[in-house]
């Protein structure tokens, strides 16, 4: 599907994305219904200072895992052939095409890449909280806010910018009210792009 689009056609390939994301939320209701669902699972908690500081062990084995992970992922896009291929893929298509890096198997590398960590990344979260079929847009604006802070192409950047948005959060709902923490992301978003368009981590292009 994507494939029809065109390979420079960064906004087809949004919209279509976009139109299947919305069809797989309507499908999921149909199928399982919009009620909220989640997976419920504890740990004894980890307790410091005489009991005035408790840490969820759920939450931070989940820290640890994403940290495992990113480290991981981050060797294999500088250490290996199919990750460097990656990057240059991303970076310049046609410059890859030429020195003879299979673009197709690429993509499609990407793409099962991405799943794989996009369903780990949702088994830690129904750990956490519990889920509908309509949470995803509001997630993935999330995301957008998490890389653009951190910086396009950055690993590191994104844990940086990941963990930045979730203190904000914290912070923001316990000063002000639970109900601001939606709109955080949406301003950090609008400043980062006004002051900093390329990110914490990110180079600006020349």
């Amino acid at each position: 599907m994507l494939e029809k689009t065109g390979h420079e056609q960064l906004t087809a390939s949004v919209l279509v994305t976009l139109g299947l994301s919305l069809c797989i939320e309507d499908l999921a209701r149909a199928l399982w219904g919009g009620e909220e669902k989640g997976l419920y699972y504890s740990l004894p908690p980890i307790i410091l200072g005489q009991g005035t500081i408790v840490i969820s062990s759920v939450r931070l084995l989940a820290l640890g895992c994403i940290v495992a992970i990113t480290l991981v992922v981050h060797q294999f896009l500088t250490r290996t052939y199919l990750g460097k291929a990656l990057r240059a893929v991303t970076q310049n298509r046609r410059g890859a095409l030429l020195v003879g890096v299979n673009t197709a198997h690429v993509r499609l590398l990407t793409c099962g890449l991405g799943t794989m960590l996009a369903a780990v990344a949702r088994v830690f979260y129904m750990l956490l909280y519990s889920i509908n079929p309509f949470i995803g847009l509001p997630l993935t604006l999330r995301y957008l806010c998490i890389i653009v802070l951190g910086g396009l192409g950055s690993l590191f950047g994104s844990l940086v910018g990941g963990v930045i948005l979730g203190l904000t959060e914290v912070f923001t709902g316990y000063l002000l009210n639970p109900h601001w923490q939606e709109t955080v992301a949406f301003l950090m978003l609008v400043v980062v792009l006004l002051v900093r368009p390329q990110g914490l981590f990110g180079r600006a292009q020349t």
